[in-house]
């Protein structure tokens, strides 16, 4: 049976990141989200994040081993020491417009949001992907579409270990 195999079955039981097996397959109970905001100031400037610390209760994250580092910049001028309110709200719109794509389907998701980062004008974004062709493919989609509001770059690493997770959420849950 492969990976992909887990999410032809529906999901099913208490959402708690488990692993069940039944008769015909494994399933995986993805954690709810549960995001907390965050603020800070340090001598390079203000960032503000949103981040999914319900992720961490995700058992078995080899299943979603990928990691999407993804970065987007507006392509209106801006001053870069002064937030301009509307632009980065349209920012974060679309960066919830980008995990609707990476899920792909929501009731075999492809992806979990782990957070997002906004150093003025840049908004760094992480999801892990259990099929990183699949996450590839809608994100090249989306460049080829031309219509997009805002430029981005993103790249895709194996991390099963979510090393790269933990470096942003340890911090806030402890």
């Amino acid at each position: 049976m492969g990976l992909l195999d887990f999410f032809k079955k529906k999901k099913t039981g208490r959402n708690t990141g488990e692993l069940r097996q039944t008769k015909e397959a494994y399933q995986i109970i993805i954690p709810e989200e549960k995001l907390v905001g965050a603020d800070a100031e340090n001598e390079e400037g203000r960032f503000i994040g949103v981040f999914n610390v319900g992720a961490l209760d995700m058992e078995h994250k080899p299943i979603f081993g990928w990691a999407i580092a993804l970065s987007i910049l507006p392509l209106v001028e801006t001053d870069e020491n002064e937030i301009n309110e509307k632009v980065f709200i349209d920012m974060q719109y679309y960066c919830d417009h980008l995990s609707e794509v990476l899920k792909s389907n929501p009731q075999h998701p492809n992806s979990i949001f782990i957070g997002r980062i906004t150093k003025w004008p840049q908004m760094d974004c992480v999801w892990y992907v259990n099929n990183p062709e699949l996450a590839h493919t809608a994100l090249q989609n989306i460049i080829a579409s031309k219509t997009n509001r805002f430029a981005f770059r993103y790249e895709i690493n194996q991390d099963p270990d979510w090393k790269g997770a933990h470096r942003w959420l340890d911090r806030l849950v402890k």
